[in-house]
């Protein structure tokens, strides 16, 4: 939220469980030729702030973290306080399910599903990835996770949910490519959940719009318990880290904590 008075950007903070939480989504500091100016991102759009009101060095906007504004020209202001013990949102997510009532050669139909029929009642793990179909995701990490489907409930999870910011169609196909039979897979096509996970970010150096950053979390009854995010969050990032929220390392995670 933009003051329009000072033109600067609050940052909410609460309480929950007794952890001070920031809410400090996506915010940057950028270099100008006098100062810094803070800018939020919405989407695609950068909207500079018609009065800055902080410099490079001031804690005014990080009354939880206590920590000066970094000395360079471009930052995002992320911590896991957003989202370990954080309640998962509330979105509603399109899919396709298949239907015999349904005539002709594409016999589905198209179901809402909410956050609560995935999460609620449920201990789950959550891993999403920058899109169906790409190298990594496909060779590697979903298909790892489905192999250990089993060694994951010896742990006692109830289910894998595999997320990407694309639609119903896209996902189905991939799941069917790859003959899945125990990972779920979740369409986030209008990248709402991801946003409201503060892990939306632009891949428009490979063509893609905005995707997700590569994570995985451990959520009980809706509720993040443990969080795995892969380094380097960024927009338009040049690497594509793997290796933290891969299967083998959540479950020895789980295994550890046994």
């Amino acid at each position: 939220m933009t003051d329009p008075a000072s033109g600067a950007i609050a940052v909410e903070s609460n309480r929950l469980d007794g952890v001070q939480l920031a809410q400090i989504d996506c915010v940057r500091v950028a270099k100008t030729n006098r100062q810094d100016v803070p800018i939020r991102r919405e989407g695609k759009r950068r909207l500079r702030a018609a009065r800055p009101s902080f410099r490079a060095g001031d804690t005014s906007l990080c009354p939880v973290l206590r920590q000066p504004l970094p000395e360079f020209s471009a930052v995002f202001f992320r911590s896991n306080l957003m989202t370990v013990r954080k309640k998962v949102p509330f979105v509603t997510f399109l899919t396709r399910v298949h239907d015999k009532s349904v005539q002709g050669p594409n016999p589905y139909r198209w179901q809402e599903k909410t956050s609560d029929d995935y999460f609620a009642g449920k201990r789950v793990i959550l891993f999403s990835l920058p899109g169906a179909f790409t190298p990594t995701c496909s060779t590697y990490q979903l298909p790892k996770f489905e192999e250990l489907y089993d060694e994951f409930a010896k742990q006692g999870i109830d289910a894998i949910y595999c997320l990407s910011v694309n639609d119903a169609f896209v996902m189905n196909a991939w799941g069917k490519s790859l003959g899945l039979k125990q990972v779920q897979l979740i369409p986030d096509g209008s990248g709402e959940f991801t946003r409201k996970m503060g892990m939306l970010v632009a891949k428009d150096n490979l063509g893609f719009g905005m995707r997700s950053w590569r994570y995985a979390a451990l959520i009980n009854n809706g509720v993040v318990e443990h969080w795995f995010e892969e380094e380097g969050f960024s927009d338009n990032c040049e690497a594509d880290p793997y290796g933290v929220s891969s299967p083998q390392n959540v479950l020895e995670t789980l295994r550890a904590a046994a």
